[in-house]
């Protein structure tokens, strides 16, 4: 994979291209010329031809160069060749076909936008180009930056348009979510989502064979006799407590292969299914959707199905979250279908509504988020009395039952505005249940409610907050535990809890005041297995001993001695490929089995898997010798430094390097690494362990002193054996292992009408944003002499001498460096200036550059 570079970034990926116009022009685009389209290059890359021979491709800020004979002409290729746009921000090939991704700037209150614009792709090696511009890449901040190919599938990521791909040749596009959330962030156009950001993909088909397809786990529910274990894949059951399993899928009389929620006892198993063509990990909020239920009163021998039209397809977000049963009632929280029961076994369904507001809403489909019901729990402990506690995504509802079907009251909390108990104030943010457990202990009931405040837009990058609610008497106040800690299950052994979260598998013995975080390892293996995104935990109390089972998105884990030793189960095939997407959240990981869905998505991030950073640039695939390495370039968000990390077990565990370069692109020769950085081209020759810097070089010719003077590389390719690489200055490349170099730097830059050779890069430029760089005024004077440059502002009032009289050879290119800075020493304001390059022999030559701050 090779990565474009935006260089100059801010929070929310602002990026500055260069923007000269081409007028006065005069070669003819189907000509060759002996130079570059522009000095700015993003990526490399190179096509084998059928007869013979290879084409070399350059995206850079002002199109494409391609080039057959090795750098020594180049065609060019903008839009009056037929690209959308000029600016070339990610290019990937397969076979004889190029895409390319392009964008433009655009200049919005006074700050340049970068501005998605499609894609192009050429069949016949430039001649034409084909146009696509979904509409995930054609707004503001929708840019494409990586693009990989698998077969006949194109994937790429974008910023605010999300990991996309198209499987029709480019004609449809489709979004590949991570969760609902972020599918929800942008169907609803926020782009706030950070795990819906992306800036690199990479396919990786060198699965091992013997690795596991990281099957995630929904559920786990013990009905007395049997085990359930609720999968994306089926549900698998087991008569030894997790010893041997025995699958149960479509094939067995189930409506879905995707089940999420289990309840019940032996004579009456009930589970709620969801469309496993849909995404996963499970929905933060509702968006995915309904495929009924299913219940068995034979062990799963049979299995009898119920289709509430509160839990169907008819929109995203009815389906079953929870359930659960008391005696033969079976209730259920479905989401956008609202909280429903059943007194027949499923033959009928009713909603129950706190009241005749939310029944109201409810038909004339105006919900709030208190209509949206995502938890449930029953309380039967009071005689004579049910209590069933039912989450929305604004609180909690305690419906109370005594003689009648009808609640004798129904009380509101922990919704947004409501006092919070124990000192803790007002509410501020609704509070989204995701999971409700019932402690009994010490002949009272303890309430658990584990879900996070909704925070909306404020501020940036909290956009929910998780917390976890304790309330011992009944509801009236309520404690906050695991601030921060995602919650997704509750388990109960008289006083000890056990809590599923996404932060690790955690216990507590003193009422939630210290909490144990548990490392899942396989006895037998002795390796990691279970990684820290925790979705069920169960108890289950033997004859013997008590078994501790937690579901994750890796599988399922089995304690018999209170959580000191683990045994681990999966259940099923090795996969056949990984697309690995690099976001401002971490490294996604989605493994595809059989079909064009993924199977699990897993996320490694800096805070739980040691990576540099969070926001990953660059994403490659090694092999060498039967040995993979997965490689990153990494950017801090909020979390995280600069620097690379990489793996040698698919993502299990990960080492870094490069601490505090920028890295933003990779290259292999065999075992050798190559990578472009911010403070140049490396080489290593030890897998990571040591670094040769190549910086500053040097055109072989001595007649022609080409240099590069920018220590900041973007990219880097291996082609028959020859290392190219390039940068702000140009492009190099070496044939002989980075002892000597040619430099391609002959970029085609226009000033105002009459100049010859001068020019600015880049331009537009920020002297802030670009802390530490400057502006370059390239010239070539004809004679040895003195030479003086002046940059003048729009009303040719001198501002800054930026050569006064010095001599310079004649027939030798120059790039003399302007800070932004006056006379005085201060940072000039934003604008249009000009520079003057008076040369000997009367040489005059003026051009243009733009600040923007």
């Amino acid at each position: 994979m090779i990565r474009a570079l935006i260089l100059i970034t801010i929070i929310l990926i602002i990026a500055l291209f260069p923007s000269e116009s081409w007028e006065g022009m005069n070669f003819s685009l189907d000509q060759p010329f002996p130079g570059f389209s522009s000095n700015d290059v993003g990526d490399i890359l190179y096509m084998d031809l059928p007869g013979g021979g290879r084409i070399i491709w350059v995206g850079t800020a002002k199109g494409i160069s391609k080039t057959t004979d090795g750098g020594a002409t180049w065609y060019f290729y903008d839009q009056r060749s037929g690209l959308n746009q000029d600016i070339i921000s990610a290019m990937a090939i397969t076979s004889n076909t190029l895409w390319v991704a392009t964008s433009y700037n655009k200049l919005v209150e006074g700050s340049l936008w970068p501005y998605g614009k499609g894609f192009n792709r050429t069949d016949d090696f430039g001649d034409s180009w084909d146009s696509f511009v979904p509409q995930q890449v054609d707004f503001a901040g929708m840019v494409v930056y990586d693009i990989a190919i698998d077969d006949s599938v194109i994937w790429a990521a974008a910023w605010y348009g999300g990991l996309i791909r198209s499987q029709d040749g480019g004609q449809t596009w489709e979004n590949v979510f991570v969760d609902s959330f972020a599918q929800r962030d942008f169907e609803e156009g926020r782009f706030q989502n950070l795990n819906n950001r992306f800036f690199a993909v990479v396919v990786d088909t060198l699965c091992p064979v013997r690795k596991k397809l990281k099957n995630s786990i929904n559920d786990i529910h013990y009905d007395g006799k049997l085990l359930w274990v609720a999968t994306q894949n089926g549900l698998q059951g087991s008569m030894d407590l997790g010893k041997s399993w025995f699958p149960k899928d479509t094939s067995a009389g189930l409506n879905s292969n995707g089940v999420l929620c289990l309840a019940g006892d032996t004579t009456f198993f009930w589970a709620g299914l969801y469309q496993y063509e849909e995404i996963y990990p499970l929905p933060l909020f509702p968006s995915l959707t309904g495929a009924d239920f299913n219940y068995t009163t034979d062990y799963g021998l049979t299995w009898i199905s119920s289709s509430p039209d509160q839990g169907q397809a008819s929109s995203s977000g009815k389906f079953a979250f929870d359930i659960a049963i008391v005696d033969t009632v079976v209730w259920v929280a479905c989401g956008k279908g609202g909280l429903i029961r059943s007194f027949d076994r499923g033959e009928s369904w009713e909603n129950v509504f706190v009241d005749t507001s939310a029944e109201r809403r409810f038909k004339e489909d105006q919900l709030q988020d208190k209509d949206i019901f995502t938890s449930l729990a029953v309380d039967t402990f009071a005689l004579d009395t049910t209590i069933i506690w039912a989450g929305t995504r604004n609180g909690i509802y305690k419906f109370i039952y005594t003689t009648s079907d009808s609640a004798d009251t129904v009380i509101h909390h922990l919704y947004f505005g409501m006092a919070g108990g124990s000192g803790s104030g007002l509410i501020e943010w609704p509070f989204v249940s995701l999971s409700i457990g019932i402690q009994r202990y010490d002949n009272q009931d303890i309430i658990w409610a584990g879900g996070y405040w909704n925070r909306g837009f404020y501020p940036p990058g909290e956009l929910i907050h998780p917390i976890t609610y304790k309330s011992t008497d009944g509801g009236e106040t309520w404690n906050t535990y695991l601030n921060g800690v995602q919650v997704r299950d509750f388990a109960f052994l008289d006083s000890t809890i056990w809590v599923a979260t996404h932060q690790g598998l955690k216990r507590s013995k003193d009422g939630g005041e210290n909490w144990d975080t548990f490392e899942i390892v396989d006895s037998t293996s002795g390796q990691l297995i279970i990684p820290s995104q925790f979705t069920s935990v169960c108890v289950v109390p033997d004859t013997s001993d008590t078994i501790i089972l937690v579901g994750s998105v890796d599988g399922l884990a089995r304690s018999k001695d209170d959580g000191i030793t683990w045994e681990v189960a999966k259940f099923a095939c090795s996969f056949r490929k990984a697309v690995w997407a690099g976001s401002a959240a971490g490294i996604y990981k989605f493994i595809y089995n059989y079909r064009d869905v993924f199977d699990t998505v897993l996320n490694y991030n800096s805070y739980w898997n040691n990576i540099t950073g969070d926001w990953v640039v660059a994403l490659a695939v090694q092999q060498h010798e039967g040995k993979k390495i997965i490689w990153a370039g990494t950017k801090p968000t909020f979390f995280g430094q600069d620097g690379a990390s990489y793996s040698t077990d698919d993502g299990d565990s990960w080492e870094v390097t490069l601490v505090g370069d920028q890295v933003w692109n990779f290259a292999f020769d065999d075992s050798v690494i190559w990578t472009a950085t911010s403070s140049g081209l490396k080489r290593s020759k030890d897998w990571g362990e040591n670094w040769e810097v190549f910086n500053f070089m040097e055109d072989k010719d001595e007649i022609s002193k080409k240099r590069i003077s920018s220590t900041e590389f973007t990219s880097v390719a291996i082609i028959d054996e020859e290392v190219w690489a390039g940068n702000v200055d140009g492009l190099v490349k070496s044939e002989d292992d980075g002892n000597s170099w040619d430099v391609v730097r002959t970029a085609v830059h226009i000033g105002t009408e009459g100049s010859e050779t001068a020019y600015a890069y880049p331009s537009p430029f920020s002297p802030v944003l670009e802390s530490g760089q400057v502006i370059r005024i390239h010239h070539l004077p004809r004679k040895t002499g003195p030479v003086t440059i002046k940059i003048y502002d729009f009303a040719m009032n001198l501002v800054k001498t930026v050569v006064d009289g010095e001599e310079r050879l004649g027939g030798v290119e120059y790039d003399e460096p302007w800070d932004g800075k006056n006379e005085k020493g201060d940072l000039v304001a934003n604008g249009v200036y000009f520079f003057k390059v008076e040369a000997p022999g009367g040489q005059t030559e003026w051009g243009k550059l733009v600040i923007l701050k």
